[in-house]
């Protein structure tokens, strides 16, 4: 599974149109977050915010 940008597309419309359930996206947020999303997160709110 691909937990960037299009993962994400991917998950919202598997849940969408039924192919996974609803709690599948708990899953993908927690392996995500494994996989550095907070730390992304926060290194993109610093560039937009002019820190770097």
């Amino acid at each position: 599974m691909v937990y960037g940008h299009t993962g994400r597309g991917s998950m919202y419309l598997q849940i969408i149109v039924g192919d996974k359930p609803v709690d599948a996206f708990d899953d993908f947020l927690l392996k995500w977050k494994e996989l550095g999303g907070d730390s992304i997160t926060e290194e993109v709110t610093k560039i937009i915010n002019g820190e770097q």
